[in-house]
């Protein structure tokens, strides 16, 4: 709708809080006549393994998913067994970059 109605003006990016969301905004800008990068640059974020196939590949932070479910059962594991653990954790995370963010 936002295309629709304001085309180029609607800005230059859209950042995606989500890959499948990242998707739609693509399919968006493709059904519309436009492309990715030339047009719109396009970003999500998770990491999903299927983003691979997305033509253009989708410029993305992959937030380490395996690595948080590990370390979430290991936390968990922790308190049911009633062991000291630290309320504070941090994961990794990589910036994949694609084809879909146009270089300035």
């Amino acid at each position: 709708k936002l295309l629709k109605e304001y085309k180029e003006e609607a800005g230059t990016a859209f950042v995606c809080m989500s890959d499948l969301t990242a998707i739609g905004v693509l399919r968006a800008v493709q059904e519309l006549g436009y492309q990715s990068p030339k047009d719109f640059s396009i970003t999500g974020y998770d990491g999903n393994y299927f983003m691979k196939y997305i033509d253009p590949f989708i410029t993305r932070i992959d937030q380490n998913m395996w690595q948080k479910g590990y370390d979430a059962a290991k936390l968990l594991m922790k308190m049911v067994n009633d062991e000291k653990y630290s309320r504070v954790h941090m994961t990794k995370y990589f910036l994949e970059e694609g084809k879909s963010v146009k270089q300035l």
